[in-house]
């Protein structure tokens, strides 16, 4: 995944400012054993709020996980 043209920094997370699609990175919310998940707004409506989380990219090729990840978002969304 890339963000502001880079894939990560040098931990593998995302930094403020990094820019995701259409939404801007404003801060880390927390980490946890999938990965971590951040605080995000819209780039052209900072009004628009939104929760991203990133797995690690070590997880990411694991069916299971993807799975998982998948049913997580399907539930909150």
């Amino acid at each position: 995944m890339m963000a502001s043209g880079r894939a990560y920094d040098d931990r593998g997370e995302l930094r403020p400012g990094d820019r995701l699609e259409e939404l801007r990175i404003v801060r880390r919310l927390g980490c946890g054993g999938m990965g971590c998940v951040y605080a995000a707004e819209h780039y052209q409506d900072p009004s628009r709020k939104r929760a991203v989380k990133v797995i690690q990219e070590k997880l990411a090729i694991e069916p299971a996980v993807r799975w998982r990840f998948r049913n997580e978002a399907n539930l909150l969304s």
